[in-house]
């Protein structure tokens, strides 16, 4: 399949809702193996972007 991750947030957006939205919260992209993602790796880089391109609130709890 070829689909970026800002394009499945935009399809699982249309769905409204709670239900969905917490499973992208509770989704993990982070290769640094903390208790929560890094937000400087690759995969929470893309994350974010992905996030801020689908027009999605990003709830996901990142190191400060």
């Amino acid at each position: 399949i070829n689909i970026e991750k800002f394009e499945i947030l935009n399809q699982m957006k249309m769905w409204d809702a709670p239900q969905v939205m917490q499973c992208l919260t509770d989704s993990w992209s982070c290769y640094a193996g903390g208790k929560v993602h890094c937000g400087r790796c690759a995969t929470c880089l893309e994350r974010k972007e992905a996030f801020k391109r689908a027009g999605v609130a990003d709830q996901t709890v990142y190191e400060k």
